[in-house]
């Protein structure tokens, strides 16, 4: 088990790794999960021409498939939160400028949203920067956002149904 931190001394508990040691069936599986939905969503995007592979995918994947209980890794959480930051992401292009001030406070203003409809998907708080300096819009929220959410959503649902206590993760 990891080290608290010190009560007296705040460096001490600084280093101290508090996450728990995976096993290593845990780490082959998860690893090959995050592997071939990333080279899945890569493989779609030449063949339709499309994007679909996003940053953001690959934070979702590791949440997904490497703590696939968290709150945040749960399908509603990816697919609601994806979709609530995009929409906002879209009307904000429409009445803000493309600047620091403005892609911060979108991104503040979404990640608000996504706590308050209890939907947060941290991933998804890289969408305002990407989609505001690129000037994306709604064609943007279905492909590749909701799509690849979407792919990346039905693989961990598969992933959580084959592996149901088959493995030990900690």
């Amino acid at each position: 088990m990891s080290t608290p931190p010190h009560p007296h001394n705040p460096f001490i508990g600084f280093f101290a790794r508090t996450q728990p040691k995976f096993t290593p069936a845990a780490l082959l599986v998860s690893g090959a999960a995050v592997t071939v939905v990333i080279c899945v969503l890569g493989l779609l995007t030449e063949a339709i021409g499309h994007p679909l592979l996003m940053a953001g995918f690959a934070a979702s994947c590791v949440l997904v498939f490497v703590l696939p209980a968290a709150p945040v890794s749960q399908p509603m959480s990816v697919l609601g939160g994806h979709l609530v930051v995009a929409v906002v992401a879209v009307l904000a292009d429409y009445v803000l400028p493309t600047s620091w001030w403005a892609i911060g406070l979108v991104t503040g203003i979404a990640v608000m949203l996504m706590c308050a409809l209890r939907i947060l998907h941290p991933p998804a708080a890289v969408l305002p920067i990407v989609m505001m300096t690129s000037h994306e819009h709604w064609e943007f929220v279905l492909t590749p956002v909701m799509f690849g959410a979407l792919i990346v959503t039905l693989a961990a649902v598969a992933y959580r149904g084959i592996l149901r206590g088959r493995i030990r993760w900690f």
